[in-house]
């Protein structure tokens, strides 16, 4: 039986699709520290992710492989009040990577009041 099948209704359908593209979806991932550095007076670190990518062959097996290393990241502490937690981050630490929609820069700037 198709799966469109047991799903008459258009709207729960709609839902399903949008459920499987949506769990394809990176927005979290981890990650290791290459290299940590200030660069503009902004912490950075290049990082290595901790998956594995994959290509999928026409027989249909799926060969591994490591993902690019992504550079100049943005570093965020903890931060609220005023004040701000920093802490040494070492080569070789594992991090959480985060995606974000737009630039921090950008968006400070669009809710700024006048």
């Amino acid at each position: 039986m198709d799966t469109r099948e047991r799903y008459p209704d258009r709207q729960e359908e709609l839902l399903l699709i949008g459920d499987a593209l949506q769990g394809r979806m990176w927005t979290m991932l981890p990650g290791i520290v290459v290299k940590y550095f200030i660069q503009d007076n902004t912490p950075v670190a290049s990082v290595k992710l901790a998956i594995k990518g994959y290509d999928i062959i026409d027989d249909g097996s799926k060969t591994f492989h490591d993902l690019p290393i992504l550079p100049h990241c943005p570093v965020m502490f903890p931060r609220g009040g005023g004040y701000s937690i920093t802490f040494p981050i070492k080569s070789g630490e594992k991090l959480r990577i985060t995606e974000q929609i737009r630039y921090q820069k950008d968006t400070a700037c669009v809710n700024r009041r006048r």
